[in-house]
Formats: structure tokens, sequence, C-alpha cells
């Protein structure tokens, strides 16, 4: 027995999506189990051409196949067969890594100290070991152009408060989004509080979820803690058809919220849905 697994740590659970990416979800069971102290991962395998069964003969590890429907569909039907399990969820790509085992913990203590908190999200590095700024505000016209044209590390100064640049990282902060390739949630909320949007092919999946959390009351943070690696491709900078789906999931955002929400305005819509009819 690794040391991870005998620390008794596994308070979490995790899903992640296959496409295309057999030897990532290898890495990341590897990461999982060997040094983070998971209790059982679900690959949910939109690629029929890659066989990943194999994986349960070495780690507690669900492999469940279907059509690729997009990553919130995976996300969903992943949630669905751990739908009995009552505490932490890993949600994540499948090329990424966790620091280590005190990372995770770090993570997952601070969601039992804080009830109220649904989502936990990490310091995110790249493949070249950089930190991304991967929370934010949510969108404006404005931003959402910016963004588009901009690299985060060299954003102008309207775009700092986006990208909270202006707020102190050395502890937690309540974010309005930040990048779906890694969250820690808690799995109860998904039995019927929120899910994912699955309109949402690629892109913006995470923009809503976030929005979701807010609306139900919970809250979204980040933690200078939690540190976990990426390998993030940026394909919607480089390729056509990865720009399309983007433009195409902000549209269907932007049309669902009818416009850019706020954080106040989301919270405000949620009072007011549950007030009494007068």
């Amino acid at each position: 027995m690794n040391a991870a697994s005998s620390s008794g740590n596994g308070h979490f659970k995790a899903v992640t999506v296959n496409y295309r990416s057999r030897e990532d979800v290898l890495r990341l069971a590897d990461n999982l189990f060997t040094q983070c102290g998971c209790a059982e991962l679900v690959v949910v395998n939109h690629d029929p051409s890659e066989n990943l069964e194999g994986l349960s003969r070495k780690y507690p590890v669900r492999v469940v196949s279907q059509k690729n429907k997009g990553y919130g569909a995976g996300l969903n039907r992943g949630l669905r067969e751990i739908r009995e399990w009552d505490g932490m969820v890993l949600l994540c790509n499948p090329d990424v890594s966790v620091a280590s085992l005190k990372t995770m913990s770090s993570a997952l203590q601070y969601m039992r100290s804080n009830p109220d908190v649904a989502c936990v999200l990490p310091v995110l590095t790249g493949r070249d070991g950089k930190v991304r700024k991967s929370f934010r505000q949510f969108y404006t016209m404005t931003t959402l152009v910016g963004s588009r044209l901009f690299k985060r590390d060299q954003a102008p100064a309207f775009m700092h408060r986006h990208f909270y640049m202006d707020r102190d990282s050395s502890r937690p902060m309540e974010v309005d989004w930040g990048c779906g390739a890694v969250m820690l949630v808690r799995g109860p909320i998904f039995a019927g509080t929120v899910s994912f949007d699955e309109r949402f092919f690629l892109y913006f999946e995470d923009v809503d979820i976030c929005a979701q959390i807010w609306r139900a009351g919970l809250k979204v943070v980040w933690h200078p803690h939690f540190q976990c690696s990426h390998g993030e491709g940026a394909e919607s900078r480089r390729k056509i058809r990865f720009l399309k789906w983007h433009v195409v999931s902000a549209l269907r955002f932007v049309m669902k919220y009818r416009g850019f929400p706020t954080r106040e305005t989301l919270m405000r819509r949620r009072r007011m849905a549950a007030s009494p009819a007068t």
C-alpha cells in the first residue's frame, strides 16, 4: 500500500473525461492514487477506439463509455455514476496533475470547514511551470473581447480587475468563476441543485456551472494552497473550429442569462425566485 492511500485520506473521488488522451488518463490515475489518496476515479470514455479497462486491475477505477456529447455531458455522466457519494469530487481534465497529498488535503479541509463553499479552484500552472490566471470575474462585453485579444500575462490595465490582479492572492478568495480543468466540488449539489448544461459542448461550461453555484446561494473560492498543473492547449487561439465553438458557447451563455450576469444579479434572482408571490 502506498503512502497516500495508507494515510486514510480517501475523502474524495474523481471524475475525468477521455477523448484521445489515454496516456494522460494513465498518468492522472497514477497521480491521484499514489500521491493524493483518491478513493475512486470514474473515467467517462468518449473515444471507443481506446481501451481503458485495464486501469481497473491496478486502481479503483470505473470506466463508462458513451457517445461524445461534450466535456460537460461527460462530467454529468461521471457524477451520476457516484451519485451515492456524499463527499468531495475532483472534476478534472485527464492532463491534470495534483501537486501533492498535502495540497489536496488543504483543499479538502477548507471545504469541510466552510459548508457554504461548493467549489474550490486551485493555483494552476501550465506546461512551462508558470502560474496561469485561471480565475476571473464574470465577463462583460469589454472583458470578453479583451480576453481574446490579450494574453493573460500581458493584459492591459482595464483587464486587471477581471483577473483579480488587484486582490491579495496569499489567502483564499471568493471568485466569480474559474477554469474547469480542475474543480473540487461537493458531490451532493449535483443531485439536483446544479448540473453541467450540455448545450455547452466545449467552452463556457465552467463559467455556467459557477454561475449556477452562485445562483444556488453557494460560493466559489480560489485557494492558494491547492496547487495543480495542467497541459493547457489554448486550441481556440490556434484552430478555427475551436474558436468557432468558443464563439457559439459565448452566445449561448449570453442568451441563457439574458445578457452578461454578475454575481450580484445571480444572487438577486435567487432571492426573487424564493420570495412568496404577493
